[in-house]
């Protein structure tokens, strides 16, 4: 069991329905609406949502990106840097305790992976 306190974190859509994250790949079958808005966002670089995820064996559109850094940390160190901040923010926020994530398989993204 994970210590008190640690958790990973996602950012929701505004439009967030139910209690589950899907990865985009199911949302075309769960909220086609939902999925017919985000995949637009790939045009031009549609090998990111077929890319096979090592050690996963699976598509990243079959994957759920969580954070281990609290987007509002980065936030304020920005802004204590005075550089200008994105609209990082500007969805809801979902704090996940990391020992919900028990059962699933995990691997640790790094941009160099690609």
């Amino acid at each position: 069991m994970a210590p008190q306190g640690q958790f990973v974190y996602h950012q929701l859509a505004s439009d967030f329905r139910g209690n589950v994250l899907y990865p985009l790949n199911h949302l075309a079958t769960v909220y086609p609406d939902i999925y017919g808005r985000e995949v637009p966002k790939y045009a031009g670089r549609e090998g990111v949502m077929s890319y096979r995820v090592p050690h996963l064996d699976a598509p990243w559109a079959d994957t759920v990106n969580l954070s281990t850094l609290d987007p509002r940390l980065l936030v304020a160190a920005r802004e204590r840097l005075g550089i200008a901040s994105s609209q990082l923010l500007q969805r809801c926020l979902l704090q996940i305790p990391i020992e919900h994530l028990a059962g699933h398989r995990l691997v640790r993204y790094s941009g160099a992976t690609r």
